[in-house]
């Protein structure tokens, strides 16, 4: 299988684009929004245990972010993506985050 018989989506992070590029898809990717890695809002960039401190018990996959997404959201954005690829004949190559990937 060649790079021209698979369909190449990142979301719009320069990282994720560049990889793409790497990985054999130099202009030829199609943007999608919906690839975008989970909003923490005032949890961005903090550890773990730095939340539990303030919210024992706090699960990324069941609570909110407060001034981010839930998982309701990204939840919806997954699937999205999902019905895409699938309307795509043949084969998708994404690249996203982890926490986005694991929904």
């Amino acid at each position: 299988m060649d790079s021209t018989s698979l369909r190449c989506l990142p979301p719009p992070l320069e990282r994720a684009i560049r990889t793409c590029e790497l990985a054999g898809f130099e202009g030829i990717y199609e943007i999608d929004r919906d690839l975008l890695e989970w909003n923490y809002g005032h949890y961005e960039g903090r550890l773990t245990a730095d939340i539990h401190a303030e919210c024992p018990g706090w699960q990324l996959f069941r609570d909110d972010c407060p001034g981010g997404e839930t998982p309701g959201q990204v939840g919806a954005r997954a699937d999205r993506v999902i019905a895409r690829v699938r309307a795509i004949p043949g084969d998708v190559l994404i690249f996203s985050s982890g926490h986005f990937c694991g929904c």
